[in-house]
Formats: C-alpha cells, structure tokens, sequence
C-alpha cells in the first residue's frame, strides 16, 4: 500500500505528518494490547540495546521518537510474547497467494484467523508458538529449500522464521521517481483479505501453532516450490525423484480411496463425480499436493488442462498410472498407496495430537472427530 492511498488529495509533507502521528498512536494501542513496542526508522529498529530494555523503556522512548520525527514505523519484539512469524520473501506472487490460501489447512485454522503484515514483496504471518513441554528443540531461522524462478529473471523465494523481532506498522521505504525525488512511500498493511497484525486485540487473537505444525509448513512450501517448477542456485529443477514418486501415489491413493467408495475392483473404468474430492483435497493441499490433485482431475474428471502439456512431466506422470493400473491388480494399488498413505496419517495424526493438547481431550475421543470438526474446534481455542 501506498501513503498517498490512505490521504488521497493530500500533500506529501502533510500525509507524512498525519501518518506519523497515526503510527505514534498505533503504537500506544499495541503497548496497551500486551505487546512490547520499538519505535524505528523504516524496516530496522534503531534504538540501542531494543532486546534487553524493558518494554516500559522502549514504549517511552518510541513516544519521544515519533514526538521528535526520528522514527517513523513500529517493530514488535515477539520473544516477549512467545510470537512467530513466517517471514515470506518471495518475489513471485503466484507463491505468496499459494501459500496464504492453504496454511490454514497445513496448521488447522480457518482461513479468516490469519494475520499479516506486508511491506514490499511478499509478507509475514504471525502465529502464537506453543513451545513444547519437554526436550530442548528450537525453531531454524529458515525453512526449506531456497528456490529461484526462471521465468522471472531467477528472482529468489525465500521462507524465514522471525522469533525475535520483526516490522509491522508505518513506513516501508520511499518511492523515487526517474530523477531520484521521493514522490509517495510503501508502507506495512494487511496482505490481501487478512487481518492486519496491527489490528485491535491481536495479540489475543493470534492462532497458535506447534513445533510439528511448523514441520509439516517445511514440508508443504517444499512440495509448493516443486510444483511452480523453480530451480536451484544451478539452475536445476527443485521437483525430484521423491516428488514425482509422491504424486504418483497420490494418485493411486486417489484411485484407492475412490474404488472404496464405488465398491468396485475395476480401476481401469473408474470415473469421479464432483463430490469425490469432497474431504480430500484439503488433505492433498496440506501436503503440497497440487500437481497431484491436477493428475487426479485429467484422470478421473476429464479436465483437459494437462493434454495441452502433451511433454509436461505431470502428463508423462499419468500415462505411467495409466500403464501400470492396466493390470487391475489391487496388491499394486495398495503397493503404491503407502508412500502418500504415511503422508495423510501423520498429517491426520499431527492434528489429533494438537487438539488433544489445546482442548485437554483423549486422543480415542479426537480420533472420533472429523477433520474439519477437529479444525473447527482448534480455532476456538485462544492463547
């Protein structure tokens, strides 16, 4: 978002002083909400010794900051508050907007539970960390592969984690034109339809996630990042053996699933309906199976997306299904399950075991539960 966007018809020197105040005041109601709050120029905080002062400290110097024109944005010091965010520096917006739809899934939230913060490309999601209760395990300040995209001048796609400190509110960085005169300023909002962690009452709305649930958001970028076809710092493809090996059982997993519910052998005629995928493509989502779930829709629903590809690896991918599913053997079937099978059970038990924790329930009586009730009731619970 732009300055000019929040003032419209306004000067430039005068939108910079209301929006100072704005952040000053945006300031003290964060301080008020819990949280503890620097006062920074741009993206750094540039108060001297900001992770040892106490949060008295710094709220009082941030005041005299904003009051005196030296800071013009917020950082929030989430050790204080055992908060986490992923830190989205992806340059592709095809990925952001992919990984913001389906982490709801991955962490077992409703989509409308997020909150966002977004300066310049991409954007950070922030979570209350539930740490565990024993062993001595940390967060790694990175998350999976580090990838580059080929039909963007190899522009780099990068996931951290922020446990310390990170910018939220204010100014982002000015906006130059040709001659080098600052004509308007990014500045942090909410990233698309989300909640601005800036927002009233964050802090006790935030969503919680488990050290396995950031496991499982590993697993799910990794998988994503194979799926927009990037490639390494060598200019090779991310998607490996393992990945293609994993999507075909996903498709026999499908297949599997799909034979049970028809009550029928013949795989070589199964067809779906559109409440076939009903349940499951939650589940397929979660796990980064996208590629998975376009083979599943050019087999079993016609979808004619993948015959325009006659070269494409997914193409290649379903004739080999094809081929190998031509016998009708249902020990194969069950054979090339397993691999996308152990996938789907430890997601399924990943979250039983969180909604056993969050809601002092019996894993048997979680097991009961559907997915969706399971995530349902996860996002009632509050930090």
């Amino acid at each position: 978002m732009k300055l000019s966007e929040i003032y419209k018809n306004t000067d430039l020197q005068t939108a910079m002083s209301y929006f100072c105040y704005d952040t000053m005041q945006t300031a003290l109601s964060l301080y008020e909400q819990g949280w503890t709050v620097i006062g920074s120029q741009f993206k750094s905080p540039k108060v001297a010794q900001w992770s040892t002062k106490s949060r008295e400290e710094l709220i009082q110097q941030a005041y005299n900051d904003f009051q005196q024109g030296k800071a013009n944005s917020i950082n929030l010091r989430l050790k204080d508050s055992d908060v986490i965010a992923f830190d989205c520096d992806f340059n592709d917006p095809a990925l952001m907007r992919d990984f913001i739809e389906v982490l709801p899934f991955v962490v077992g939230i409703q989509p409308d539970q997020y909150f966002t913060c977004s300066g310049g490309k991409g954007g950070k999601v922030f979570f209350k960390h539930l740490k565990p209760t024993y062993g001595t395990r940390t967060l790694p300040a990175k998350l999976g592969l580090t990838a580059f995209n080929p039909q963007d001048n190899n522009s780099k796609q990068e996931l951290e984690i922020k446990r310390h400190v990170s910018t939220v509110f204010g100014m982002h960085s000015p906006i130059v034109d040709t001659s080098g005169n600052v004509i308007d300023f990014k500045i942090y909002s909410n990233y698309g339809n989300t909640k601005h962690i800036a927002a009233p009452n964050s802090l006790a709305k935030l969503p919680i996630i488990t050290f396995l649930d950031v496991g499982g958001v590993e697993f799910f970028y990794n998988n994503l990042l194979k799926h927009h076809d990037y490639v390494d710092s060598n200019g090779k493809p991310v998607r490996d053996s393992f990945y293609e090996m994993l999507v075909l059982s996903s498709i026999f997993y499908f297949a599997r699933e799909l034979a049970m519910d028809k009550q029928t052998n013949d795989f070589l005629s199964l067809k779906a309906d559109w409440d076939s995928l009903m349940g499951t493509t939650t589940i397929y989502k979660a796990l980064g199976m996208h590629d998975g779930l376009e083979c599943i829709n050019y087999l079993f629903y016609g979808d004619s997306v993948l015959s325009i590809l006659p070269n494409d690896w997914r193409v290649n991918l379903c004739k080999r299904y094809q081929s190998m599913i031509s016998s009708n053997d249902y020990r194969l079937v069950l054979n090339q399950c397993c691999v996308f099978e152990s996938l789907v059970e430890e997601y399924r038990k990943r979250l039983r075991n969180k909604y056993c924790i969050l809601c002092d329930v019996d894993f048997n009586e979680a097991d009961k539960l559907s997915l969706q009730q399971m995530m349902w009731d996860l996002t009632s619970i509050r930090p």
